[in-house]
């Protein structure tokens, strides 16, 4: 067997430690609006190609036989009450008001971060080889 010829045992890489102790509040904020951007951009876009898709594949037209049939009145249109502009006229306020949230929480989430800092010490975040 083999010996080192000095008595330390073999350092396998340095090892740094670093500790978040504090959270800029426009920073998450701006971080916050983006995601939110984005999430209200994939909610307008899911609702165009979904509504999209139900009408190309006719799912309606069994719902609106269903009403026809209980209510009997044969002049009311599911597919005509629900037009695209209807659905995209209460989907677009949602977009909007999952981007304000978003970003109100990404600010809120921020100052809480903050303040909980000095209860805690932060979040430890350990870099280096692996054990």
């Amino acid at each position: 067997m083999l010996q080192r010829k000095s008595g330390r045992p073999r350092d396998h890489g340095r090892e740094a430690a670093l500790r978040l102790v504090f959270a800029d509040t426009w920073s998450w904020t701006k971080l916050a609006s983006l995601i939110s951007f984005v999430i209200a951009a994939v909610e307008l876009l899911a609702t165009f190609f979904g509504w999209n898709l139900i009408l190309s594949t006719h799912a309606l037209q069994p719902v609106d036989q269903l009403l026809h049939d209980v209510t009997g009145d044969r002049t009311f249109s599911l597919q005509a009450a629900l037009s695209l502009p209807t659905v995209l006229r209460f989907a677009v306020p949602v977009a909007g008001l999952t981007f304000f949230v978003g970003t109100v929480l990404g600010a809120v989430s921020a100052i809480l971060y903050n303040l909980i800092v000095h209860i805690t010490g932060g979040v430890t975040v350990r870099l280096g080889p692996e054990r």
